[in-house]
């Protein structure tokens, strides 16, 4: 296995890390904004009898929120790492490199073949086995924000299943009433 293609299986892992933590951390805003704006809405929906303008409001919050979230933390981010291939990232993540990877990367695209590309690469890998993904992009800074994900929406399918009858009622509305047309509060008679 030559060194270039060592190098760029170094980068290939730190890439992984770096777009599983983007989408760990988007993930938890999202779920968590989600659960927020839910509980807000159905608040105010319960205080007034699930006005269908506040609901349809409601709805429309919900949705803008959540799609700028998915575009500005999660799209966006991940749209960067595949354009630049993550190296500014993983420059930024380990200075140790001190340009190396972007020179290298700079090498790599370039039509004409040139010597120094091997050597840098030689010289990036030596830098790389004493730099460990693990060590820069750690697991628990993956691993909270899903869990922070998983408890969130966890959550909110524990109100729309077990809460108190007007909080279901009110996060089954919100998120699926416009499927269903003879969906009653519960107050109603």
């Amino acid at each position: 296995m030559t060194a270039q293609s060592q190098l760029e299986a170094y980068l290939g892992e730190f890439r992984r890390r770096l777009r599983a933590l983007i989408v760990a951390r988007g993930a938890a805003i999202l779920t968590a904004a989600a659960l927020a704006v839910t509980l807000i809405a159905v608040y105010f929906g319960i205080r007034r009898a699930f006005d269908p303008t506040l609901i349809i409001g409601a709805r429309t919050v919900l949705l803008l929120t959540l799609a700028a979230i998915a575009i500005v933390l999660v799209a966006k981010p991940l749209r960067n790492l595949y354009r630049n291939r993550g190296i500014r990232d993983i420059e930024r993540r380990a200075p140790d490199f001190d340009g190396r990877l972007e020179t290298y990367d700079g090498l790599t695209r370039e039509e004409r073949p040139t010597p120094f590309l091997t050597l840098l690469a030689e010289d990036a890998l030596k830098l790389a086995q004493r730099i460990p993904v693990a060590l820069k992009v750690p697991s628990r800074e993956i691993s909270i924000p899903a869990a922070i994900a998983v408890v969130a929406v966890a959550a909110l399918v524990g109100v729309a299943s077990f809460g108190p009858h007007n909080w279901r009622y009110g996060v089954r509305h919100l998120w699926a009433g416009w499927l269903f047309e003879d969906t009653l509060p519960p107050q109603r008679i």
